[in-house]
C-alpha cells in the first residue's frame, strides 16, 4: 500500500507542476501574475473538499491556518521559480528540503533512521552545493535561486504542519483540514492581491478559458495531493515517505521537463541530478 501511495503522490506532484509551468512560462510577467493564478488554484482545490463538509474544529483551523500561511509562501515563490528557471532543476532543489522533515522524523516523532539512510541524506547535501554555484551565477540566476530556496523553506514548513496535524488526534477530519488551508489561503492571496493592486501592481493577462482550465486542472491536483500525503503520514513512516515522495517528484518531473519543456541541464546540472537519486534510493532503505 505504501509503494502505491508514493507512486500515486509522484503522478499528482509531476502533472500538477506540468500545469503550473504551462502557465508560468507562457503568462506570468510580474507577482500579481501569480497571486490571480494561485487564487482560483486554491479556491477551486478547497471548494472541491468542502463538499460535504458542515462543521470543523477549532484546532483543526488553527493547523490550517499555518499550513494555508506556508502553502501560500510556496505556491508564489515555486510558480515564481518555475517561470525563471527549468523545471527539472527547480523540482530537484525544492525537495532537498526534505532532509530537515527526514530529521524531524527521526528527532521528534521517533521514527526509524539507518546509517544508509544517513548517507543519503549526506549525498543529497552534496547534490545541492553541486547544482548551485552562486558565485559565478548572472544576476537573473540569483534571483531564480532565491525564488527556489524560499520555496524549499516554505514547502519544508508546510510539511511540518501538515506531518503535525497528521499525528495529531484530529488527523480523521484530514478532508477538513484540505478544504480550510486552500480556502484560507485563497483568502491570504486575494488580501496581497488588494495590496499590490493598490501600490499599482495589476494582473497582466486576460482570464481566459485556458487560464481557468489550468488553474482548476492544478486545483484538483494539488487538493487531491494533499489529502493523500496526509493520509499518507499517519501510516508511513515519515524517514521513509519524506524520501521516497521527493525521488518520484523529481524522477518524474525531470521526464516531463526535458521531454515537454526542453529544459537543457549543463555536466554539473546532469551530475547533481544523478547523484539526487541515488541519495533518495540510499534514504529509502
Amino acid at each position: 500500500m505504501q509503494y502505491l501511495l508514493i507512486f500515486l503522490l509522484s503522478i499528482l506532484a509531476s502533472v500538477k507542476i506540468s500545469f503550473q509551468s504551462a502557465f508560468s512560462k507562457k503568462t506570468v510577467k510580474n507577482t500579481a501574475d501569480i497571486l490571480v493564478f494561485n487564487f482560483f488554484v486554491f479556491l477551486f482545490s478547497g471548494l472541491l473538499f468542502s463538499i460535504g463538509i458542515i462543521t470543523v474544529s477549532p484546532t483543526v483551523l488553527g493547523y490550517a491556518f499555518f499550513g494555508a500561511f506556508f502553502t501560500v509562501l510556496f505556491q508564489l515563490t515555486y510558480t515564481k521559480a518555475l517561470s525563471m528557471g527549468n523545471v527539472s532543476l527547480t523540482t530537484m532543489i525544492v525537495n532537498m528540503g526534505m532532509v530537515i522533515n527526514v530529521i524531524i522524523s527521526y528527532l521528534a516523532y521517533n521514527e526509524p533512521m539507518s546509517w544508509i539512510r544517513f548517507l543519503g541524506i549526506v549525498l543529497t547535501l552534496m547534490t545541492f552545493v553541486i547544482c548551485t554555484d552562486f558565485r559565478n551565477s548572472k544576476p537573473s540566476e540569483k534571483k531564480w535561486y532565491a525564488y527556489t530556496i524560499c520555496a524549499m523553506l516554505a514547502t519544508t514548513s508546510a510539511s511540518g504542519v501538515q506531518q503535525a496535524f497528521s499525528k495529531s488526534r484530529y488527523s480523521a477530519q484530514n478532508g477538513a483540514y484540505v478544504a480550510a488551508v486552500y480556502l484560507l489561503g485563497s483568502i491570504f492571496i486575494l488580501f496581497t492581491y488588494i495590496f499590490l493592486k493598490k501600490k499599482g501592481e495589476g494582473k497582466t493577462f486576460k482570464i481566459d478559458k485556458r487560464v481557468i482550465t489550468l488553474a482548476l486542472a492544478t486545483g484538483i491536483c494539488l487538493g487531491l495531493y494533499k489529502f493523500t500525503s496526509t493520509y499518507s503520514m499517519t501510516v508511513i513512516d515519515g524517514t521513509f515517505f519524506y524520501p521516497a515522495r521527493a525521488g518520484g517528484s523529481i524522477v518524474f518531473s525531470a521526464l516531463s521537463g526535458v521531454l515537454i519543456f526542453k529544459d537543457k541541464l549543463n555536466a554539473k546540472q546532469k551530475l547533481s541530478v544523478i547523484i539526487g537519486i541515488v541519495a533518495i534510493i540510499l534514504i529509502n532503505f
